[in-house]
């Protein structure tokens, strides 16, 4: 099997959160792309959260920076399977802390 090119990690806990997801992105590009993401999503910002915000660049002068382009990318000509993505997550919501005494329950027990 064919290792894996290292990427840098997202913050914690959001490269914990990445790493269940990283079989369903091939590409050390699209990990990598993923975890900008995840950290301009959810991380404190002052700016808006378009692609430049998200990267924490100008408007304008940023877009064209090497980390707005890699972004733009993931996010636009990547292919990762979207419904495969959104089917891991909702899985692992489910089976989050949140829902454990709702399982003990059962769903009919309310």
């Amino acid at each position: 099997m064919t290792k894996r090119i290292e990427i840098t990690p997202a913050p914690e806990p959001l490269e914990a959160y990445a790493r269940h997801v990283d079989d369903l992105l091939g590409k050390s590009n699209q990990r990598e792309g993923f975890r900008r993401y995840l950290e301009g999503l959810l991380l404190p910002s002052e700016r808006h959260k378009t692609l430049t915000g998200l990267v924490n660049t100008e408007p304008l002068v940023g877009a064209q920076q090497a980390r707005a382009q890699q972004l733009q990318w993931f996010l636009s000509e990547s292919t990762w399977d979207e419904r495969e993505m959104q089917a891991e997550r909702l899985t692992r919501l489910a089976r989050g802390p949140g829902n454990r005494a709702h399982h003990r329950r059962g769903a009919g027990d309310r």
